[in-house]
């Protein structure tokens, strides 16, 4: 054991560890921040199996943690892999008003830890790794008022971070602390498997807990395959067999009639925690608890989630870690793209559901009629379940992109994400094909304190561009290519682009006075007659722009050089094949 001169104190410490965590739930509460932590390190200090790990920042100040039961003691990430270990990162705390499985980490921490032998025996294979509470800012906005449709348990923290920022949201922009601290500790441990826990409510229903598995559709075919036909059974078949099955996440067709119309599944785009990490070819996976079961069966439900997950991860490791191994080199050499999906809604299988009648009743509070839930009328029936998406864009992606060096938030965002780069080593003009965002929408309401764009019309086009020592170089031929394309393709799921990392572009910096330009303009067109003539035909064919002096100038401008080329044109351009380039 660590740390032996203060072996009686933490003795003492992990003594009064063991009364409180078995009950503190059951009374409908849960831990607060400063507890967990006080938890977690004095396992680490107790058990050689055990380090909790400071890593960045967060949002309000404080550093993000990571704790990792490690069976052999080792806890350096690139060795464990070199072991064929296969890692699980476990997510708490991303809402905090959602802290079932922030109390159940830290019962499963001190189960795992309290018997070596057994530890051995469960984990074998698998080395733990948890994130106590991710959104610690929220987490210490403790109150019994912040989720308004929940009573349980009696404090809960803030859906919003310290700067008001809804995490899970947060992935592909990065704009917290919190996120950019979590990207280095996924980039630094590489997890096979990732779980968030969360909690939902909405309709009622006899389940405690529900999944979201990230969509198949958006994996390799030997992870695709391997989540469908062996990994979802399994969760789902083992947990039949005890008080908390697990039912698809319940989102319904028509909420006004219920889940027994229908159920839809849930595309996690790479805005979501686990949309992020499926980029990287991890197992993806979302509990989502349910606030109207009791707290303490929530945090039961989810303890055994992560013990189910963790069994399958043991006793299924190579098969685990060899079909992320091939998802990774397919991805490596993969030339088409999809960056964009929609639910098919010809298409649905049967889920054998077990809910509860709705029903009209008289509102206690206002004497008006109101759907209940008769939790005395229970049912079993299939219902459909609708997770068939489809393709909606995709592109044949280049052999590299280049990208401007003036956009250091995203070279920042690129490399913490270990995106491999090349610099150019001298300025150099290179024929390259160019993004025009020739029409888009922007949202009139915020979303995470940004106005996204969305409906992009885009064209390409080929011209010689003017690069700069320094510029990057992005080979598609790495581990990270899912990632690179979804970020740098304009139309991308949640790119750089929808996220405002380009608006400049959006803004003339060029412009033309009437007076000042029409001589300019004369002289052109004498240069130019092809141009006088599709001038002269646009007038004849249009009365507003022939009886309009400004817009047959504009017309002038807008189709000859005087327009400005880097007008709506993004600073991310495809080098279609492999040249040769000056690169440091």
């Amino acid at each position: 054991m660590k740390k032996s001169s203060f072996l009686l104190a933490f003795l003492l410490i992990y003594l009064n560890l063991q009364s409180q965590i078995p009950t503190i739930y059951q009374q409908n509460q849960s831990f607060d921040y400063y507890q967990i932590i006080k938890y977690y390190k004095t396992l680490d200090s107790l058990h050689d199996e055990a380090k909790l790990i400071e890593y960045g920042l967060t949002d309000v100040g404080k550093p993000l943690h990571l704790f990792v039961i490690s069976p052999e003691k080792e806890f350096d990430a690139a060795k464990l892999h070199a072991q064929n270990k296969t890692i699980i990162l476990i997510n708490n705390g991303i809402h905090p008003g959602e802290p079932e499985g922030i109390d159940a980490s830290v019962l499963m921490a001190l189960k795992l830890l309290s018997d070596a032998k057994k530890l051995k025996k469960e984990l074998g294979n698998v080395v733990l790794c948890i994130i106590p509470v991710y959104n610690i800012g929220g987490h210490l906005n403790r109150s019994a008022y912040h989720r308004a449709n929940q009573q349980t348990p009696e404090l809960h923290g803030y859906r919003g971070n310290a700067r008001n920022l809804d995490l899970n949201r947060d992935f592909a922009k990065l704009k917290s602390q919190n996120a950019q601290s979590f990207v280095s500790i996924f980039q630094e441990w590489k997890p096979q498997i990732f779980l968030d826990t969360h909690t939902t409510d909405g309709s009622d229903h006899q389940y405690v807990n529900t999944l979201i598995a990230t969509h198949p559709v958006k994996l390799e075919k030997p992870m695709k395959q391997f989540l469908n036909e062996k990994f979802v059974p399994y969760l789902y078949d083992e947990l039949k067999k005890t008080p908390y099955e697990i039912c698809p996440y319940v989102e319904t067709m028509d909420w006004n009639k219920g889940p027994e119309t229908g159920i839809v599944g849930f595309l996690d785009m790479p805005k979501f925690s686990t949309g992020y990490t499926s980029l990287f070819h991890s197992y993806s996976f979302m509990t989502e608890n349910h606030i109207f079961k009791d707290y303490k069966d929530r945090v039961l439900s989810v303890w055994l989630f992560m013990e189910t997950l963790i069994k399958f991860a043991n006793e299924n490791n190579p098969s685990i870690n060899k079909t992320q191994k091939e998802a990774i080199e397919l991805t490596k050499q993969k030339t088409v793209y999809v960056t964009d999906y929609e639910m098919d809604t010809t298409k649905f299988e049967w889920f054998n559901f077990k809910g509860y009648e709705s029903e009209i009743s008289k509102s206690p509070l206002t004497g008006l009629e109101r759907v209940v839930y008769n939790q005395n009328k229970k049912y079993q029936k299939n219902i459909p379940y609708l997770n068939q998406f489809i393709a909606t864009k995709s592109i044949r992606a280049p052999y590299a992109y280049l990208l401007s060096q003036a956009y250091p938030e995203v070279i920042h965002r690129l490399k913490l994400n270990g995106v491999k780069m090349n610099r150019l080593a001298c300025d150099t003009t290179i024929e390259l094909n160019a993004y025009y965002i020739d029409n888009y929408k922007k949202t009139t309401r915020p979303q995470q304190g940004q106005f996204p764009n969305y409906d992009l019309n885009i064209s390409i086009e080929k011209m010689p561009i003017q690069c700069f020592e320094g510029d990057y170089i992005i080979e598609l031929n790495q581990h990270a290519n899912e990632y690179i394309v979804q970020m740098l393709e304009p139309d991308g799921m949640d790119s750089f682009f929808k996220w405002n990392f380009f608006d400049e572009i959006l803004e003339h910096r060029e412009y033309f006075s009437p007076i000042g330009f029409e001589e300019n303009a004369i002289a052109y067109l004498l240069k130019h007659p092809e141009l006088k003539q599709q001038l002269d035909q646009a007038v004849q064919n249009d009365t507003t722009l022939a009886q309009s002096h400004y817009l047959q100038l504009k017309f002038i401008y807008d189709n000859s050089e005087f327009a400005e080329k880097k007008y709506r044109r993004l600073p991310v351009y495809r080098i279609e094949t492999k040249i040769k380039l000056p690169v440091k």
